[in-house]
């Protein structure tokens, strides 16, 4: 048994800097279904397009960057559609986004369930898959603590151990 476990992850390959926090990733995948249409008839039959819900998701979701709380979002995949003449019924995106803090990644969870309960093309529904990930890695007075530790022990021998937070790999 030990009391201690020490996971020297390196930060940006400098052996003497280590991560003491890093961004949590939140990965999902969302599946639109909607009405397929002839697209040379939707005046009088319009359909529903799963891509057109797709696409105002990504550009909501694209939106929740911010650069002052180091938010990072990105729809990375986006799927659907058979055929240039047909409104599609089914498109599906993968996505992720990334947060320092628990509450950012909590409030933009509760953001993506708000979405899936309100979309905004009629006659689209959509099915939130694989949401997961992990929170993000937060350091508290314990963590600050031993990194003050290793920092003497690295002294003692004629080391520097210097600590750096991650963006997120």
């Amino acid at each position: 048994q030990s009391p201690r476990l020490y996971v020297l992850e390196g930060a940006e390959g400098d052996p003497d800097l280590h991560c003491h926090a890093s961004k949590g990733i939140t990965s999902f995948t969302a599946v639109f279904h909607g009405q397929s249409a002839h697209a040379g008839n939707i005046l009088d039959r319009p359909g529903a397009s799963a891509i057109l819900e797709a696409a105002r998701w990504t550009e909501v979701i694209c939106g929740w960057v911010d650069r002052e709380k180091q938010i990072t979002a990105n729809v990375g995949v986006i799927e659907g559609g058979h055929a240039r003449n047909v409104v599609p019924d089914y498109a599906s995106l993968r996505g992720e986004f990334r947060t320092v803090t628990v509450e950012d990644r909590r409030r933009l969870l509760e953001q993506l369930e708000h979405m899936a309960a309100h979309l905004m093309t009629p006659g689209v529904t959509v099915e939130l898959r694989d949401v997961g990930g992990r929170p993000p890695l937060v350091p508290n007075e314990g963590t600050m603590a031993e990194i003050e530790r290793a920092q003497k022990i690295a002294a003692s021998l004629g080391q520097t151990f210097r600590v750096h937070a991650r963006g997120g790999v």
